[in-house]
């Protein structure tokens, strides 16, 4: 095949992958038919979008606990989004807006729809990038990309932060990354400061979107300090990799936060690196530089020790650390692990190929090192372990381990190579069997997987509509018939719902960033009445009739008038979080998580849940003597009896429905409680509920 007609073979499959990945992001409202934002993070990106297009694109830097419009959130102190936010998201969106306005779109609907721009350039990446990692024979580098970007498009992982409406910030760091590292491994090639200027500036770019930027500093810097292991460094890589690390640190510290930039002392890597990068050449030996990088090692596990260097709880987290981490941390669901099996369900293909690749890319970096295996073995690794110790990193994980599964299809491609007849003919027939098995099963499962993706996009809801009118109807409520300055108690999750939609202060929001004000808030709504009153008013300063409680959760029509609490949904769910952040061993502080965990399992929980020993906990105590019950608690089973109906649980020790008598309040008086129909059970087909509740704190007891 001449060449011109095979590249525009190659990227006219590139435009069908990429118009495919686009359906997948588009999937969202494919379904609806509207520009929804998706799940929580999001609300806050669109005002910080709005505050931009409003005030200007500088009006950023204004955006501190001294400007009074941040006051609604983290009430009273407020939040310095200049150091707890990254401006990347809401600038781009706020700058290109004229596009969207043009198009029709609101400032709402076009900062849900940019997603999908990163998404594509991800998936644009992606195929640059495996065309670089794998660039021998021009048509096998050309098929690789292809895949690579393939993954990207249509596995759940590729765009799991890249789809309309969850506007989050990994999917538009990723993108960033995937071009960074291309421009890293082609400047390496090619010994071009050019492109290690381009290179890092992408890479520090990705500070100005998302937090996650310490991934790829700190995988860059780990390149670096073994590159002299697999190269010779000459003084043209020396030029090329310090332009790429003075445009890293430059383009981050642009954005003239130092502190925000450098929070994390592990981004400080890539600069080791480059560092270690000049004394190997200095050295001239691999043998000295080995004994120097274990001496700097010592140091830097001394450092750890006496608290010299400091990892955020989040990275220890990832790790598989818990000795030092926060209750906070562990409590985010995003947060969790994820088993093997999970793993292959979000990443298909990609996933079983890199755990093999795992061998084979080991095997190619000690029989033919280079800097290209030596990347995609450490960087791959790292991701998978990554990825295996917290769910929330699955598009960063899948777009750095990726490269091992791409791995095992270029030996694919070798072994079946029309252009090399001799050397098929030299294969055993386990290798061509393998081979032909692996890229039948690559062509097989990536359009499976694009099905598979579009369709549970298509299906699922993250858009506050999954509650029907429920939630809109208690934040129409709040909007138009609450006080302007009023103060809205609620779990950290809702914050920015709250504080986005209705103008009103809230207590703490997704950004998580104070663990005391979190800590604080759990225990105003774990504690009982009396407690939960003390702590509104002497830490949070909290007026009566401008201070409302807001929860919601999920009840079963049991017929006459009953509906039972559904214990393990909303925020009776949520509430062992709360308990755990409440009862941490230093309050909001880092504890060891291990010893923590069992102590809580086994001795305070069971205070406020009924707990079986085989089946864990079964439901909140709401029978408890109601000076004793929490407030959350408290105020739910009685938002039932505002609804005219009669609470319940289900009794551990007969199985039986049991009715919960309406509790005493005496410093709360219900305010607004709305509810619809969420589905019905599949043991009886009764009605399950969505109950959302407003209750007012009116000061003196009744």
């Amino acid at each position: 095949m001449r060449k011109t007609t095979w590249k525009i073979l190659v990227y006219g499959i590139l435009a069908i992958i990429v118009i495919v990945g686009a359906l997948n992001m588009l999937a969202p409202v494919l379904r609806s038919g509207q520009i929804l934002l998706m799940g929580n993070d999001p609300w806050i990106e669109y005002w910080l979008t709005k505050y931009l297009v409003e005030h200007g694109i500088g009006s950023w830097w204004s955006l501190t606990q001294a400007n009074p419009d941040t006051h609604i959130f983290w009430y009273p102190y407020g939040r310095d989004f200049t150091k707890t936010e990254h401006p990347g998201i809401p600038m781009f969106a706020a700058l290109t807006y004229p596009i969207g306005k043009a198009l029709g779109l609101d400032v709402m609907q076009w900062t849900a729809v940019t997603p999908i721009f990163f998404g594509v350039i991800a998936i644009i990446g992606a195929f640059f990038l495996g065309r670089e990692l794998f660039n021998g024979k021009e048509w096998k580098s050309d098929i690789i990309g292809l895949i690579f970007a393939a993954f990207m498009a249509t596995l759940v992982s590729g765009t799991a932060r890249s789809f309309a409406g969850f506007v989050e910030k990994q999917g538009y760091g990723v993108a960033l990354m995937l071009f960074g590292v291309y421009f890293y491994l082609r400047a390496l090639r090619k010994k071009s400061w050019v492109d290690g200027l381009i290179a890092g500036i992408l890479v520090g770019l990705t500070f100005w979107f998302w937090g996650g930027y310490i991934f790829v500093y700190t995988l860059l810097g780990l390149h670096l300090v073994l590159l002299p292991f697999v190269k010779k460094i000459d003084n043209k890589d020396l030029i090329t990799l310090t332009a790429l690390v003075a445009a890293a640190y430059g383009v981050g510290l642009a954005y003239g936060v130092p502190a925000a930039f450098l929070k994390s002392k592990i981004v400080l890597t890539l600069a080791l690196g480059l560092v270690l990068v000049y004394v190997s050449t200095i050295l001239g030996s691999k043998k000295y530089y080995l004994y120097t990088l274990l001496a700097i090692g010592a140091i830097g596990i001394a450092a750890l020790a006496l608290g010299f260097i400091e990892i955020p709880g989040r990275i220890l987290y990832a790790l598989g650390i818990q000795v030092d981490v926060g209750p906070v941390v562990a409590t985010v669901a995003e947060h969790a692990g994820r088993t093997l099996t999970e793993m292959a369900l979000e990443s298909s293909i990609a996933f079983v190929l890199a755990v093999f690749g795992v061998i084979y890319v080991l095997y190619k970096l000690i029989t033919k090192p280079n800097e290209k295996w030596l990347f995609i073995f450490i960087t791959g690794v790292a991701m998978l372990y990554l990825y295996y110790n917290m769910a929330y990193l699955s598009e960063i994980s899948l777009a750095f381990f990726a490269p091992l599964a791409l791995a095992l299809i270029d030996w694919s491609l070798d072994v079946l190579s029309p252009s090399s007849r001799t050397a098929l003919s030299k294969r055993t027939n386990i290798e061509k069997l393998g081979a032909v098995f692996i890229l039948v099963s690559v062509l097989v499962l990536i359009p499976h997987s694009a099905i598979l993706t579009f369709a549970s996009r298509y299906q699922s809801d993250m858009s506050l509509n999954v509650y029907g009118r429920a939630w809109w109807n208690m934040l129409d409520y709040i909007k138009d018939y609450t006080p302007n300055d009023s103060v809205i108690v609620a779990w950290w999750d809702y914050g920015y719902w709250i504080s986005v939609y209705t103008g009103r202060a809230s207590l703490a929001d997704g950004a998580t960033w104070n663990s005391t004000q979190i800590w604080l808030l759990a225990n105003v709504l774990m504690s009982n009445e009396t407690k939960a009153v003390e702590y509104m008013e002497k830490y949070f300063h909290l007026k009566p009739n401008k201070t409302f409680v807001l929860a919601y959760f999920y009840a079963q029509d049991m017929g006459n008038d009953t509906w039972m609490i559904l214990p393990n949904q909303g925020d009776m769910g949520k509430s062992i979080a709360m308990l755990f952040i409440k009862h941490g061993p230093n309050g909001p502080k880092p504890a060891n998580l291990y010893e923590y965990r069992l102590q809580f399992f086994q001795n305070i929980l069971p205070q406020y849940w009924y707990v079986h020993p085989q089946y864990g906990a079964l439901t909140p105590k709401f029978d408890l003597p109601s000076d004793q019950l929490p407030l959350l608690y408290k105020l739910a089973v009685d938002s039932i009896y505002e609804l005219g109906k009669k609470a319940a649980m289900i009794d551990p020790t007969t199985g039986q429905l049991k009715i919960v008598q309406r509790p005493v309040l005496r410093y709360f008086t219900p305010e607004y409680v709305t509810y619809d129909v969420a589905g019905y059970s599949s043991n009886n087909m009764r009605p399950v509920y969505v109950i959302v509740f407003l209750y007012k704190f009116i000061g003196s007891p009744k």
